[in-house]
Formats: structure tokens, C-alpha cells, sequence
């Protein structure tokens, strides 16, 4: 059976981090999130942007990542809607013209 991990982010997770250490995991890299799915039998993610002040890995760069890896990564959008007054629409536009 194939695995396919829906929420993955690259970086380190703000939700982890507690006066600055590491409670739980690692940061998160490309080599050791493939390392991860070679583990796992993990055959792709869904790998997501992080639009969270200081923890900011952007678009462009996951969408990036799932060009060199497309046998690896299925890119998502994100858009932090407390960060753009108009809901994201601007940013969302824009990811319209990625191909």
C-alpha cells in the first residue's frame, strides 16, 4: 500500500519550540525528511510553506523543491490570513501564474 503524508513543513515548527529548545523532533531538512520517507516507506508529501513570523520558508522555495523532487514532493500554497488584509487574495493570485 502506498503512503502519501499530507502535512509536512520544512523548518523547524514553531509548535515544538519552547523558550527557544527543540521539545519534540528536529528541524526539518530535505535530506532528513527524504531519509524519513525512505524509513518509513513514505512514498510522497505533501509539503507545505511556513508563513510564520521567524519560521518562514516561502512558496517559491517549496515550489521549488517539488520541481528537482516531483517523484518525492507535492507542493501547497500556504497563506497565513493574519498576515495579509485582504485574506491572501494578492498572494493567492499570484501563485496562480506557478506552473
Amino acid at each position: 500500500m502506498k503512503k502519501i503524508d499530507v502535512h509536512v513543513h520544512l523548518g523547524s515548527d514553531p509548535l515544538i519550540l519552547r523558550e527557544g529548545r527543540k521539545v519534540i523532533g528536529e528541524e526539518v531538512t530535505v535530506s532528513n525528511l527524504i531519509k524519513d520517507m525512505n524509513d518509513n516507506d513514505v512514498e510522497k508529501v505533501v509539503i507545505l510553506a511556513f508563513d510564520i513570523p521567524g519560521h518562514e520558508v516561502k512558496d517559491e522555495e517549496i515550489y521549488s523543491l517539488s520541481k528537482k523532487f516531483s517523484n518525492k514532493f507535492i507542493p501547497c500554497a500556504c497563506v497565513n490570513p493574519m498576515k495579509y488584509k485582504d485574506f491572501g487574495v494578492e498572494k493567492v493570485s499570484a501563485l496562480k501564474n506557478f506552473k
